[in-house]
């Protein structure tokens, strides 16, 4: 018990449940389970997991977030995968290497565009690739979700 409770000492501490707090954007029209982390706490997750989402915002229906992942290989591909009808069909788009964040740690971008009228919400998940291995970061199998405020496609 002794031993296990001196290993638990050096895992990083992440909460335990998803990340699902509705963050709302300064004159969005689009609700987001996503919490902002601090840039340690974002790190210490990416090195845990490989890949994780750290912003993710929405402004007049325009959806941009930035990735972290771990530079396990100077090849390495990060895609979006999304749903707009609950995983009847998804799409996917690739995210852009946007910059080195410390040596072992790379961002990369990526923006989605949503008309409102036509959708009430969204659904998306971040796999990474690199060396014949692929990660997911799926906000601890609930996804992140985005939802359009009822009022807002009304105008």
């Amino acid at each position: 018990a002794a031993a296990a409770a001196a290993a638990s000492a050096f895992l990083p501490s992440f909460p335990s449940t998803p990340r699902t707090k509705i963050a709302i954007s300064d004159g969005s029209s689009i609700r987001t389970t996503f919490v902002d982390e601090s840039e340690t706490e974002s790190i210490e997750r990416t090195r845990s997991i490989n890949v994780s989402v750290v912003s993710l915002f929405a402004i007049d229906g325009l959806l941009k977030g930035e990735i972290y992942v771990r530079n396990l290989a100077y090849e390495k591909k990060v895609v979006i995968r999304y749903t707009v009808d609950g995983w009847s069909t998804y799409s996917e788009i690739e995210a852009a290497f946007s910059r080195n964040v410390e040596e072992d740690i790379d961002a990369f971008d990526f923006s989605l565009t949503f008309p409102i009228e036509d959708v009430s919400g969204c659904e998306l998940c971040v796999s990474y690739s690199v060396n014949d291995s692929v990660f997911w970061d799926n906000n601890e199998d609930t996804n992140y979700r985005l939802e359009y405020d009822e009022n807002e496609k009304k105008k």
